[in-house]
């Protein structure tokens, strides 16, 4: 779940900030009046989509401002306050990287999941909140994105390709030397320590 909660965190924070570099590279700029009258019809309503939803308070911009990188004390003071009579475990080990403290996930991913609920819906931590409410903020959290994330590729995977192919290059046959299989990969949360 922390390692899901991450990859949902950085997909937001990730599609903030390739927004904040297409508005200040394209909008209004010389590449985007060089390249716009390129676009083709899904390209332009994807960028159209960006527009409109950068425009408004979202849901990428929350979680990039508030939890993609670091943690406001605001918005955890409440579910903090809920769980407070609470006690948990640390699961710890010789090295630092194995540090995890489920405690501080468990108010960190309550936060998140309030970011998802609009304001006037109440607290997930409220006593009158449901499990059908908890349930619905974390289908919102983990849908939400897909919009546009789509909107996105649709942009720059056209813009991208367009430009790349205006450019004179050549090709050759490139083999990696080793290629990571997800199957066989184990978790980065923790690290092998000597025994």
């Amino acid at each position: 779940m922390h390692q899901l909660l991450f990859g949902v965190r950085l997909v937001y924070s990730i599609l903030y900030e390739g927004w904040k570099v297409i508005d200040s590279a394209w909008n209004g700029q010389a590449l985007g009046r060089a390249w716009n009258s390129q676009l083709s019809d899904e390209a332009r309503s994807g960028l159209a989509f960006l527009g409109r939803y950068f425009a408004q308070p979202n849901l990428s911009r929350t979680i990039r401002d508030n939890f993609g990188f670091h943690y406001l004390a605001d918005l955890l003071r409440g579910p903090l306050a809920h769980t407070a009579n609470r006690s948990d475990e640390i699961v710890t080990g010789k090295r630092s990287a194995n540090i995890f403290y489920p405690f501080a996930e468990e108010i960190r991913t309550l936060a998140l999941l309030q970011a998802t609920v609009p304001e006037q819906r109440g607290r997930l931590w409220d006593h009158r909140a449901s499990e059908e409410d908890m349930r619905q903020a974390a289908i919102r959290l983990y849908e939400a994105y897909r919009p546009v994330q789509e909107a996105f590729d649709a942009f720059a995977n056209h813009v991208l390709v367009k430009m790349v192919k205006s450019l004179p290059y050549q090709t050759e046959e490139f083999t990696p030397p080793h290629v990571a299989k997800l199957s066989e990969m184990s978790s980065v949360l923790f690290v092998e320590e000597p025994s």
